[in-house]
C-alpha cells in the first residue's frame, strides 16, 4: 500500500507536468528549460512528496481518511491547475490552453475563453495550496499521532 500511494504522487506531478507538452507556448519552455521552471516544479511537487513520506512511513491502518481525502484535493486541483492555465507564444493573439486540447481536440481558444480558463486555474491554484497546507499540517499530525501510539 505504502508504495502504491508514493506511486500515484509521482504519477500525479509527472501527469501535471506532461499535460504541458499537449501545448507548445512558453510557458512549456520556461518550464523545463529554465531554473525558474524547475524551481516552480519543485515548489509544486514538494508539498505532495513530502506528505506521502510522512504518511508512508506509518502503518496503513493509521492513516487517516482526512489526511488522504486532503491529498486527493490537492492532486485534483493541480491536475485542474496545469490543465487550464492557458500558455502564450510570441503572437498575442493565440491563446492556447491543454484542457480545450483534450475535450475538442483544438488548444486554440479565444480571448474570452482563455479569460475563463484563467479564472478556473486561479480557482485551482488557490485550493491547491490550502489543501496542500492541510495535507502537510494533517500528515504531520498523523505522524506525531502514530509515534506517540
Amino acid at each position: 500500500m505504502r508504495g502504491l500511494l508514493w506511486g500515484i504522487q509521482m504519477v500525479v506531478v509527472l501527469v501535471a507536468l506532461a499535460v504541458r507538452f499537449l501545448v507548445g507556448g512558453w510557458w512549456l519552455v520556461i518550464l523545463f528549460f529554465t531554473p525558474i521552471g524547475w524551481a516552480f516544479m519543485a515548489v509544486v511537487g514538494t508539498p505532495l512528496l513530502v506528505a506521502t513520506i510522512l504518511l508512508s512511513a506509518t502503518e496503513p491502518s493509521r492513516w487517516r481518511a482526512r489526511t488522504l481525502s486532503a491529498l486527493a484535493v490537492a492532486d485534483l486541483a493541480l491536475f485542474v491547475f496545469s490543465g487550464s492555465i492557458a500558455d502564450f507564444t510570441d503572437n498575442a493573439h493565440d491563446r492556447w490552453v491543454p484542457l480545450a486540447r483534450l475535450v475538442t481536440g483544438n488548444a486554440q481558444v479565444s480571448e474570452a475563453a482563455a479569460g475563463a480558463f484563467g479564472t478556473l486555474a486561479e480557482a485551482a491554484l488557490g485550493l491547491y495550496l490550502v489543501a496542500t497546507v492541510l495535507v502537510m499540517v494533517l500528515a504531520v499530525r498523523d505522524r506525531r499521532v502514530a509515534v506517540a501510539a
